[in-house]
């Protein structure tokens, strides 16, 4: 399964993205690698990599004018692997919520004071 798709994104995307690359030298902002410097495959094989223009926010693909940074593959991989932890605690958080409001209904789960939905819970000037 692709981890992105394409179809998301705005139709001048190559326009965007090589542009926000080359306004960034073509420099990872992270590391420091410059596209087509050498480097060494697991294999131990030489090769020229490449830069990416990524999205700083998960699920922005089809802004026009995202905000980006300039990574190397590598760089990339890590940071949109961090995302993912916290996509998917707030994705297990979604499911328990709505789990309790099946459970017991959204009136128990209603903090007058908080005016928002909650765990149990009690605030500190409460007598």
């Amino acid at each position: 399964m692709a981890r992105w798709n394409r179809k998301k994104y705005p139709e001048n995307w190559e326009q965007i993205s090589r542009d926000f690359r080359s306004s960034k030298d073509f420099t990872c902002e992270f590391c420091g690698y410059k596209q087509g410097e050498p480097l060494i495959s697991k294999a131990g094989n030489r090769y020229r990599g490449t830069v990416d223009a990524a999205h700083k926010y998960p699920y922005d693909e089809s802004n026009p004018e995202p905000a980006l940074y300039c990574l190397c593959k590598r760089d990339h991989r890590i940071y949109d692997n961090s995302w993912q932890n916290d996509i998917d605690e707030v994705e297990h958080q979604s499911r328990m919520h709505q789990i309790l409001i099946g459970n017991y209904g959204e009136e128990r789960y209603w903090c007058e004071k908080c005016q928002d939905h909650y765990l149990e819970h009690t605030h500190d000037d409460d007598d």
